[in-house]
This record gives structure tokens, C-alpha cells and sequence, in this order.
């Protein structure tokens, strides 16, 4: 638990729940092995696994917090997929009052590159999500669930599973069809379903 939970802070962010179950297991384990001393041994891998999962938890934690209270760029509004999926968000309501404020307005969101992306190599337009378990799989989200992302010139992406940071100018629209460009221009030979939300990226983490 403490090796997976050191890859996820180096390569996929701090991920709470890993170091905490490492934690609870070496304690299990400690008190097994210190219990039945006598018959078993791996006193001092417990004892190392439990020191591990706790410092990789300390660290990991203020770091996490550092980072979230410095990751939001001067001018540009923190908001989420939990904000856009907010409580009463149906097909006939599809946009809460509070997001529609937001119209044309700088935002800041984190996300995950939808895997239907039209061609290889380096991108600059493609559908973001919320969650892994879109990301990974594909298949069509939720209108607003999915935002059209749209990077300047100087920016590009390779399409991965690591969450990203992206700030700029959001566009809202009530059509049933992405807020800016084709569909099909940004995730290939089989479109989607489009959505709400646009977002004109300033930059790109």
C-alpha cells in the first residue's frame, strides 16, 4: 500500500484513501506480529509499512493543500463537474441558475481528457470530464457532464488518464449540441451526443 501510494503522489496526485487503508493494515498487522512474536515474524515490515503509509499521508495531505490553495490563477473562478451536475440538474432543467451566472466568465475547472478524441499525436480540442470512470471507458456523458475544450495556439495536449488543470473563458449555450465548434471535429468518426459547456483555455496544467 505505502509503494502504490508513493507512485500515485508522483504520477497521479494525492490520492487520501491509499495511505490511509496502508495505515489501518500495518496497524492490523503490527498487532498481529507483536501479538504472536513468538510464531510469526514481519514485526519490522509492519512496523515500516505503517511509518510509510503515515509519512506518505502527512506529506502527501499538505502538499495536496498547498497546491489547491495556489492552483487557481489571479482573475479566474474556481468550479467543479459536482458544481455543474448540481442537486435538481435533469434533461428539462439542465443548467442551474447559479452556472448560468458564469456565462462568458473566467473559470477554473480540473478534468480528465474524454478518450474520444479526434486523431493521434497532440491536441488542442477535446470534450472534458468529471470522472475516471468516464474518462477510461468512453461512452456518452451526461450533457452536463462534458465540456468542449478549445486550447490557444501555444498550448497542446497528448490524450492521457491524469487529471488537468484549465482556466479561461466559459460560454454556456441552451442548445442540445456543443457550445463551440462540431462535434465531430473533436472526437472523430463517431460524435457524440453535445452538451452546454465551452471553455476558451487561457492554459493548461
Amino acid at each position: 500500500m505505502s509503494v502504490l501510494s508513493l507512485l500515485a503522489v508522483l504520477d497521479f496526485g494525492f490520492c487520501w484513501f491509499l495511505p490511509a487503508t496502508g495505515f489501518v493494515v500495518g496497524l492490523f498487522a503490527l498487532r498481529i506480529t507483536t501479538r504472536l512474536e513468538q510464531q510469526i515474524s514481519g514485526k519490522g515490515f509492519a512496523l515500516a509499512g505503517l511509518g510509510a503509509n503515515a509519512a506518505i499521508f502527512l506529506v502527501g495531505s499538505t502538499l495536496y493543500t498547498i497546491e489547491y490553495m495556489t492552483e487557481v490563477p489571479d482573475g479566474y473562478q474556481r468550479i467543479s463537474f459536482y458544481t455543474l451536475d448540481a442537486e435538481g440538474v435533469s434533461v428539462s432543467n439542465p443548467i442551474s441558475s447559479e452556472i448560468l451566472q458564469l456565462d462568458m466568465n473566467n473559470i477554473f475547472i480540473k478534468g480528465y481528457i474524454h478518450p474520444g478524441v479526434n486523431g493521434l499525436g497532440r491536441i488542442q480540442r477535446f470534450v472534458l470530464v468529471g470522472d475516471l470512470k468516464t474518462c477510461c471507458f468512453g461512452g456518452q456523458p451526461k450533457p452536463w457532464d462534458m465540456v468542449e475544450v478549445n486550447l490557444k495556439k501555444d498550448h497542446d495536449l497528448v490524450y492521457d488518464m491524469k487529471v488537468h488543470k484549465l482556466w479561461g473563458k466559459m460560454e454556456i449555450t441552451t442548445g442540445n449540441h456543443l457550445a463551440v465548434g462540431s462535434t465531430k471535429e473533436v472526437t472523430g468518426d463517431r460524435p457524440m451526443q453535445g452538451g452546454y459547456y465551452a471553455l476558451d483555455a487561457d492554459g493548461v496544467k
